[in-house]
């Protein structure tokens, strides 16, 4: 009997040991859980916030140009040269500070501009959330292109008599996974956005709490994820022919 008594009290030390442990375990991976959960909360914020900040610039160049800019400029053969994004990129800019090194006279990947990928303006263009975008300066905020949409192709959308319900569409939407360097002039076409919101893992999946996000001409930011159909969907991005019939003499020939 006396020489089982050391032997129970190891087995009770190696018991409350794996119990402590457990106990820890359980403990370290429930933090875990409440920081990376605190922590794309905060991402989703800070999305949210630079989808805001995208239409306040774009407010600025309306207000300075009066028109959006377009959604791309050409060349005469018609070689996409520049993005809106990229056009954002001026002194005295919204969100621009720099010194306006952009050069309009060569494309966005020419010698001068090409160096501009890696400039801080182009962290508004990716979401926190998408680590990858971020990293390979990649955009997570497109312009939806169409003859219909507020981004239609080389022509810059003026405002001198937009109706009031053109203020209600989509102006930038967020997309995952992208693989659009930000001051490349691509984004997606109408047809494109509406095959993305139908598809699985597409504009309603989330990759941060809530879903990816858009912003609305008129200033409202809003989750993909509230939208429930298609159809709405592209009820959003495009104007009906009333609006179409109005907006066509605001767009510049």
């Amino acid at each position: 009997m006396c020489t089982k008594a050391p032997e129970a009290r190891t087995t009770g030390l190696r018991a409350c040991f794996w119990l402590a442990c457990a106990v820890v375990i359980s403990f370290l991976a429930l933090v875990a859980i409440i920081v990376h959960s605190a922590m794309e909360d905060r991402n989703a914020t800070v999305c949210r916030s630079r989808i805001a900040h995208i239409k306040g610039a774009l407010d600025v160049y309306s207000i300075t140009h009066g028109c959006l800019p377009p959604a791309y400029v050409t060349d005469e053969q018609g070689n996409r040269l520049h993005s809106w994004r990229a056009l954002l990129m001026y002194p005295g800019g919204f969100l621009y500070d720099g010194p306006g090194e952009y050069d309009q006279t060569e494309p966005w990947d020419g010698p001068n501009n090409r160096r501009l990928l890696d400039d801080p303006f182009g962290e508004w263009f990716a979401c926190p959330s998408d680590t990858q975008s971020q990293r390979l300066k990649r955009t997570s905020y497109v312009a939806v292109i169409g003859e219909r949409t507020l981004w239609p192709g080389d022509k810059p959308l003026y405002f001198a008599n937009l109706p009031p319900s053109a203020y209600s569409k989509i102006l930038v939407i967020e997309i995952p996974d992208t693989d659009i360097p930000w001051m490349e002039p691509r984004d997606i076409s109408i047809d494109e956005a509406l095959a993305l919101f139908s598809a699985p893992g597409g504009l309603r999946d989330s990759r941060h709490p809530g879903g990816l996000h858009y912003v609305l001409l008129g200033g409202t930011t809003a989750l993909i994820s509230s939208i429930k159909t298609v159809e709405e969907f592209r009820q959003m991005l495009e104007l009906d022919d009333t609006e179409r019939a109005i907006v066509e003499d605001e767009i510049a020939p």
